[in-house]
């Protein structure tokens, strides 16, 4: 006997009943916004915390040292002495150099920059990282900073103090404004760089060098220790 329709619609809800429903879709949450990474980050996370930027500071300064001890006797002498620095370029593009006089030879000196050569620039690169354009306010406040705890280029200091003991003067070319010279100063002392004298043996953008600080700090020093 074939089973009547309205049995088999009554079979077929009760066996709907017992299934089980299926849960609702979950529906994801957007994800969060990822910080940009600014590519200097990169270089900066090296520069700042590997042991092969501290190897190279120091690889570095020891050929600084080891040059300028093995050039001293030469300066010291009679024969002709060419300047480390540029004086002109010939008409082939071939740099020139000046001779050094007696007056410049009793006065060996070495310039340096500041930034990222003698001090590491912590806190304005941190501000760069997070995605910030240079700002000159910003840039001021970072050299007042700095002043309270410099940290200086590994090899750095061990360098200067046997360049000192050579009779050799460091002389320092900041791009800082001659206002900021003193804090300046004050950094590279507590950083054990030693003393720095602004105007003297600390070089910055005074008035006469306001479009090319570090240009003009190296002319001043051409003409006072030659090289």
């Amino acid at each position: 006997m074939k089973p009547r329709l309205p049995a088999l619609l009554l079979t077929a809800v009760l066996l709907a009943g017992c299934a089980t429903s299926p849960a609702p879709f979950a529906i994801a949450a957007p994800a969060a916004p990822q910080p940009t990474v600014q590519g200097s980050l990169y270089a900066t996370t090296w520069t700042y915390g590997s042991a092969e930027a501290v190897a190279l500071g120091h690889q570095a300064y020891a050929g600084l040292t080891g040059y300028v001890t093995a050039r001293l006797p030469a300066l010291q002498g009679t024969a002709p002495f060419a300047s480390a620095l540029v004086s002109g370029v010939d008409a082939a593009g071939q740099p020139q150099r000046a001779a050094c006089d007696a007056a410049t030879r009793g006065r060996p000196a070495v310039a340096l920059d500041i930034d990222e050569t003698a001090l590491l620039n912590t806190g304005a690169q941190y501000y760069a990282a997070l995605g910030h354009p240079y700002d000159e306010a910003e840039w001021a406040k970072w050299l007042d900073d700095r002043a309270a705890q410099p940290i200086a280029v590994p090899g750095a200091v061990a360098a200067m103090a046997a360049l000192r003991r050579l009779g050799v003067t460091p002389i320092w070319i900041s791009n800082a404004t001659n206002s900021r010279q003193a804090v300046v100063a004050e950094a590279l002392k507590l950083a054990g760089l030693g003393d720095a004298v602004p105007l003297d043996t600390l070089r910055g953008a005074g008035v006469e060098q306001a479009a090319a600080p570090a240009e003009g700090g190296r002319k001043i020093l051409h003409h006072r220790h030659g090289r």
